[in-house]
């Protein structure tokens, strides 16, 4: 078991690039627990990122807490029920804008909630590859030394970017795969993603094998049956207990620690803010453009390391992929 040391330990430059995700049924208390865990990472130094989903109850949490700096893209405005005391609220139309004001100084927050994206695009895949770009735009300025770090990016509702579902349309699984790359990259740059999942099975398999930190709240599932460890068979029947002041954390070793139990009433929301009008549709209609061409791009340089001789094996280790995913590529050209 990790004893009470297992905050300090989280927090030791060591595990900057070991990704988090919190479990939890609906109304167990991920969200606010997630955002105890980015103010902590604030008063460190870290340059804290949060994707927002439109939850403005929750994100009124962090109001007075700490400086905030809201990007919205253009089109998108917010209305507040509650005074924004030390709030920046910041327009832009790509990610490039976004990320060259993103520093330590505050906690910057990227609210792109499903219901601003037009009505007359394809929302799940735009919404997909929209993150799937703001990965991979990370990830262009961590290697350049132009994003400040170490740096945490918060994800809440993780399950949404990344669901198990096997039931989507190839493009959005292809998305899917160029976005579990992305997440392996950022482990390199000193770019660790704190993030939460309503329950371990919503969240791809794929995906969820990257987050070497899980921390349950409560959830009706089996942590030892789902992640595959038979060393956390003795924390199945607790986590369907826990209160929702309650959690309890594995390390990368899968050593598990006590039930913690922290107070974070504190945190209680203190008004809503809402999210009114629509992302530009030229803004969705790129994201849309720039994914499509950049899977048949992909696709067809699979293509030509395969004709010239190379094993689909040996194209997936070098890709850093599944087999799997070399095959999806391959059939994209033949539909």
């Amino acid at each position: 078991m990790i004893g009470k040391g297992w905050f300090k330990k989280y927090f030791e430059p060591t595990a900057e690039n070991q990704h988090t995700c919190i479990f939890g049924v609906s109304g167990s208390g991920k969200t606010t627990l997630l955002y105890y865990l980015l103010l902590r990472f604030y008063e460190k130094g870290f340059n804290c990122i949060i994707r927002d989903v439109g939850k403005g109850s929750e994100l009124s949490m962090l109001v007075g807490r700490a400086p905030l700096r809201i990007f919205v893209f253009d089109g998108v405005e917010i209305r507040e029920e509650i005074e924004m005391e030390d709030v920046e609220v910041v327009s832009c139309s790509d990610f490039d804008e976004m990320l060259d004001s993103c520093n330590r100084d505050k906690i910057n927050v990227i609210s792109i909630p499903y219901h601003v994206l037009p009505a007359n695009v394809d929302r799940y895949g735009v919404f997909l590859n929209i993150w799937k770009e703001f990965f991979t735009a990370v990830i262009d300025r961590a290697f350049e030394y132009r994003i400040q770090t170490p740096a945490v990016l918060g994800i809440d509702e993780l399950n949404t970017i990344a669901p198990s579902s096997r039931d989507l349309p190839k493009p959005l699984r292809m998305l899917l795969h160029e976005l579990i790359i992305a997440v392996q990259e950022l482990r390199g740059n000193q770019i660790r993603i704190v993030g939460s999942s309503q329950g371990i099975t919503e969240l791809n398999p794929n995906v969820r094998k990257q987050f070497a930190w899980p921390i349950f709240k409560k959830v009706s599932e089996s942590p030892s049956k789902k992640l595959e460890f038979e060393t956390l068979r003795a924390i199945d029947s607790t986590v369907k207990r826990l209160t929702e002041r309650q959690f309890m954390v594995v390390n990368p070793l899968r050593e598990y620690s006590y039930i913690v139990e922290e107070d974070l009433s504190f945190l209680r929301p203190r008004g809503r803010l809402y999210f009114t009008g629509k992302i530009n549709s030229d803004v969705a209609a790129y994201f849309m453009d720039t994914g499509t061409k950049k899977f048949e791009m992909l696709a067809r340089a699979v293509k030509l390391l395969v004709d010239k001789g190379l094993r689909q094996a040996e194209v997936a280790r070098r890709l850093g992929c599944t087999q799997g995913y070399i095959s999806q590529l391959m059939s994209y050209l033949k539909d």
